[in-house]
């Protein structure tokens, strides 16, 4: 994962991150594929007492499935 932004006021932050990785095992019920893939996350949270205590977030679930050949890629033209 690699962080692109992180924004921090008081107790709260919200961060925008590139995860990536391949798929090697059982994700979501979608059998190891060995593709690589690259996706977009944002999260915002609060921290108290330098520990990350809630945290809400999404995943670009549609570049993963496109990615990993779950569901087709749109068509360009």
């Amino acid at each position: 994962m690699s962080v692109e932004d992180l924004l921090i006021d008081g107790d709260r932050f919200a961060s925008r991150t590139t995860v990536t990785g391949t798929q090697t095992g059982d994700l979501m019920g979608i059998p190891a594929t060995g593709k690589h893939i690259s996706v977009k996350a944002v999260d915002i949270g609060r921290i108290q007492d330098g520990q990350a205590q809630e945290r809400w977030g999404g995943l670009d679930m549609y570049s993963l499935l496109t990615q990993l050949g779950v569901i087709p890629a749109p068509s360009v033209g």
